[in-house]
């Protein structure tokens, strides 16, 4: 089956500038991001680096001493047993050890360039198929365009002009300690970020030993008529590169990033001044990217008028309505083309805003939250066969596991690796805030164990074996967690069901209790092979009907929470299914109902797949329409795409991705369920280069709700059970070999 991808599902388009930086366009190539914004007098590309955070090293320990962790732990414990909440709590206060570092902007590209009258015609692309970003504009003095694409080593520009002018073109950056200068024909601009970014209003630190990022510019085509200025016939490329002195979390930031900088540049450059050079160059990128980009695609519905539309007029048009499945189609790529640029082999994974911040202090310090939000970023990564993208979480967890087993051993003494609520590039693992901190959030020991179930995904869905070690550590510490309950069940005190709380007997929020949902869910995946995971009851029905979040009947402090870690085991897990489990699928069924539609842009994605799993078809498209809608007070999307929480997070764009890659191929059940979800608007449609554990691709195509065409393609010699509705083909399949077929 070929490629799937149309303009309108491939292709974002505006009329105007970005004026506000969620109307700008990403590109990345997992280290260099920008966001181009598109301007005609004055055009900006806002910059950012992978590993460009605050802090140092040290950071990793936090900014608060904590001694006397294991009995703290059992004081909230015997509090809990004695059903003093607020001791309890303020027990477990007492283990917060700071705050993780931020995720930091590095730099801004300006070029400006004088204009006669404002354009009467303008456009702005985003194409996901080539990863470039363009724009042009006519006006009473001709036509000028412009596109720009990360290569691998480089942000090259191209602007083609009618005639002869002038621009001006220079770098800043919002930090401090920038300094500009030149090097030989290179623009330079060196910065230092903050060696620490606390809570306000503590002011933001920049001391010593923390990462040095340095950026080089080069002007191609054009002759120096000033520090910043160049004259230039019809054609300017530029030629931008950055890098820092990170290495790891362990090792203090050094190296020779002014010889590794000059290296990038001169490799470019040497191409861009050969005969089609920018054509050479271009290429390459192309190839590149759609390497990854175009294994996968879905076509949804028959094409309609509004998809003709620009981005922002369709999104009203959908808000108001009308159909447009291509625009979900362009959103379900649009998480894939994102994954692609914040996350590569070598590099960080991508945090809660991915590669891109323009904020010195962006929300929840744009950092690894291991909550959830991490975990959705990687969710569409094996699914819609970006592998590669999904390392760099796996890599990360391999140093946060040393950094977890120094916490687990000093502030708990228990062996193994724990990880709490968030975390950063160094890693750090303690409990965050400053000794007041809310408890619903701060204390969460489990992170490790949710994370590590992408390692075991990884292996299910690539057959490498090689980061499942890392769940042997989060299985030590979560099987030493674990405690007797009264009635001789395995659970966990002190315990909280991520960000949530319930009303106290006081009548006021509490999140401190024992065997939250969410707990005992994750540690009896991860210990499904010890005899002690049968000990760990399963998910229970509360008298309300719901699948219950806390051990005991309680009233909610928020009925319509955005956190629902108590259905983590209908998805990401597979412990609730309509088929093996229907109770508790009606359960997971009534508290989606109770909680609606009215959350964050995030926790709606959840919603999808959620959904998905449960195949209530009208109940998943019903969210990803109201996914689909102009961000305003909460939820929705800003005019580039971008998930608004709001604020801005890009896990939203990746679990909307996940959740439709769910509702089109699920396959946690020992076999490869197409179609499982697929709602009325997508009568007809098509998808390709899905895949499914097991290591196989999944191509379909469908009509009236049928499929009728199949292709499989696996990576070794199997046998699977195909489904569809309660019809079931069983397949043998050869490595490599497609298999087409209709189903029965």
């Amino acid at each position: 089956m070929t490629a799937l991808g149309d303009d309108a599902s491939t292709t974002l388009r505006y009329r105007t500038p970005a004026t506000e930086w969620t109307q700008a366009l990403p590109l990345g190539n997992g280290r260099l991001g920008a966001m181009c914004f598109g301007g005609v007098v004055e055009d900006r590309f806002q910059l950012n680096e992978n590993t460009c955070w605050s802090g140092t090293p040290q950071s990793a320990y936090g900014s608060r001493t904590v001694t006397g962790g294991p009995e703290l732990v059992e004081a909230a414990r015997a509090a809990l047993a004695r059903g003093d909440v607020r001791a309890a709590e303020e027990a477990l206060r007492g283990l917060q050890g700071g705050n993780s570092q931020a995720f930091q902007p590095l730099a801004d590209l300006w070029i400006t360039q004088a204009v006669a009258a404002e354009p009467t015609v303008y456009q702005r692309h985003l194409d996901l198929r080539s990863a470039v970003a363009s724009h042009t504009w006519s006006g009473p003095g001709g036509r000028v365009s412009q596109e720009a694409w990360i290569g691998p080593q480089a942000l090259v520009i191209r602007r083609r002009l009618p005639g002869p002018s002038r621009l001006r073109v220079r770098l800043t950056s919002p930090h401090p300690t920038a300094t500009a200068g030149r090097a030989g024909d290179t623009l330079v601009l060196t910065v230092r970020m903050p060696s620490d970014v606390p809570a306000e209003p503590e002011p933001v630190a920049y001391g010593p030993g923390s990462v040095t990022a340095v950026v080089g510019l080069r002007v191609l085509g054009a002759a120096g008529a000033g520090p910043e200025e160049f004259d230039i016939g019809d054609e300017l490329i530029l030629v931008l590169a950055a890098v820092t002195d990170y290495i790891d979390a362990f090792t203090p930031p050094h190296g020779p990033i002014a010889q590794r900088l000059q290296a990038r540049l001169d490799d470019v450059t040497a191409v861009l001044r050969q005969t089609d050079g920018y054509a050479t160059l271009r290429a390459a990128h192309e190839r590149e990217h759609r390497r990854l980009f175009s294994r996968a695609g879905v076509r949804l519905g028959p094409p309609e008028a509004v998809a003709r539309l620009d981005t922002t007029a369709r999104l009203r048009a959908h808000a108001a309505g009308a159909a447009d499945p291509a625009l979900a189609a362009l959103q379900f790529q649009y998480g894939r083309y994102l994954l692609i640029a914040a996350s590569r082999p070598g590099g960080l994974p991508a945090g809660l805003q991915g590669l891109w911040n323009d904020m010195v202090r962006p929300p929840w310090n744009a950092c690894y939250t291991t909550n959830i939000n991490l975990e959705m970023n990687y969710w569409p990564a094996l699914i819609t066969n970006l592998a590669e993208c999904h390392r760099p979480l796996l890599d990360w967890l391999t140093q946060a596991s040393v950094r977890g087993a120094e916490v687990a051993r000093t502030l708990y003494g228990l062996p193994g690796w724990t990880l709490h609520h968030n975390s950063d590039a160094w890693c750090f693992a303690r409990p965050a805030g400053v000794g007041q901190d809310e408890v619903r959030w701060s204390f969460w020991p489990l992170a490790a164990a949710w994370l590590v179930r992408h390692a075991w995904e990884h292996h299910e869905y690539t057959g490498d074996p090689a980061y499942l070690p890392l769940l042997d550590g989060a299985a030590a510490f979560c099987r030493a967690w674990l405690r007797e309950m009264p009635d001789g069940s395995l659970g966990t005190s002190p315990s909280t069901s991520p960000e949530n709380a319930y009303v106290a007997p006081d009548g006021r929020p509490a999140g401190a209790g024992v065997s939250a949902t969410a707990d005992l869910v994750l540690i009896r995946a991860l210990l499904a092979a010890d005899p002690a995971a049968s000990r760990i009851p399963p998910e229970r029905v509360g008298a309300d009907g719901r699948l219950a979040e806390w051990s005991t009947d309680v009233t909610d402090a928020e009925p319509g929470h955005r956190h629902t870690s108590h259905l983590a085991g209908l998805f990401p897990g597979c412990s609730v299914d309509p088929d093996d489990t229907p109770d508790l699928a009606a359960a997971a069924r009534r508290t989606l109902d109770a909680r609606g539609l009215d959350s964050t842009g995030w926790a709606l994605a959840w919603r999808i797949a959620l959904r998905a799993r449960l195949r209530d078809a009208a109940a998943a498209h019903a969210a990803v329409r109201r996914f689909l809608r102009p961000a305003a007070d909460s939820a929705g999307v800003y005019e580039n795409l971008f998930c608004a929480h709001p604020p801005f997070q890009i896990d939203g764009n990746s679990g909307f991705t996940a959740g439709v890659a769910e509702m089109l191929l699920q396959s946690h059940r020992d076999e490869i369920h197409l179609l499982p979800c697929l709602p009325a608007a997508w009568a007809d449609g098509a998808f390709t280069g899905l895949r499914a554990r097991g290591g196989v691709t999944v191509d379909t195509v469908w009509s009236a709700g049928v499929p009728t065409e199949v292709c499989l393609v696996s990576d070794r010699d199997r046998a699977v059970t195909v489904r569809f509705g309660e019809r079931r083909t069983e397949v043998e399949l050869r490595a490599g070999v497609p298999h087409r077929f209709q189903p029965d």
